[in-house]
């Protein structure tokens, strides 16, 4: 492991908190926030909102909090956060102290792990996150600096596949361009927070230039 980088676990540096449901919804977007399900999450429509009168004792987000599906058929599902109000089936989870891990690279951290929170979902007929397991999850910790180098360089690619998002299906298909983008991105991910290598200097004057 590279120098200045630290193997800790979830528990010790992230708080998390339940969602919880309100005690009215509304179908009418001009009422509060919107309800943030996992379907929403995924990229569809919102279709319920919190009327502001009942807002209070909700779960409210904002857009640098990392979202785990807490339980259900996508338990461990791991999301960027939407401003709005968390779902009763989710989970928020937020660094706590942003002088040593930034919450944006809280979410791509805890993205890698997917596989591994999956692996400990307890359950068969509503798999459910094990807190205990969540908590005990390890991770390597770079300093904040490559935190924000990291995010970055993630962030650029996400910015060009959601360029691509209106192309013809066939950039979908194996070996297109974007089934490539997705794949560059995953195998990145492994590599940069393996904590064994370094991104180049000369990446940071790339990103200048987009």
């Amino acid at each position: 492991m590279r120098k200045g980088w630290i193997e800790t676990t979830l528990g010790e540096i992230v708080s998390s908190e339940k969602g919880k449901k309100p005690r009215q919804l509304s179908d009418d977007p001009s009422t509060g926030l919107p309800y943030l399900t996992a379907d929403v999450l995924r990229g569809g429509a919102c279709k319920k909102f919190v009327p502001s009168e009942f807002l209070e004792g909700c779960v409210t987000l904002d857009s640098s909090e990392t979202i785990i599906l807490w339980d259900g058929a996508g338990a461990g599902d791991v999301f960027p956060s939407e401003i709005g109000i968390l779902a009763s089936t989710m989970a928020k989870l937020t660094s706590r102290d942003n002088t040593t891990l930034q919450n944006e690279f809280l979410c791509l951290a805890v993205e890698r792990a997917v596989p591994d929170i999956k692996a400990t979902c307890r359950g068969t007929t509503v798999p459910h996150v094990s807190p205990q397991a969540l908590s005990d999850l390890k991770f390597r910790l770079p300093p904040i600096i490559e935190q924000k180098r990291i995010v970055d360089l993630i962030s650029s690619i996400d910015a060009y596949l959601s360029s691509l998002s209106e192309a013809s299906t066939a950039l979908e298909a194996p070996g297109g361009l974007i089934r490539s983008a997705h794949d560059l991105r995953t195998s990145l991910l492994v590599e940069l927070l393996s904590g064994e290598n370094q991104i180049p200097d000369s990446y940071d004057e790339y990103l200048g230039q987009m």
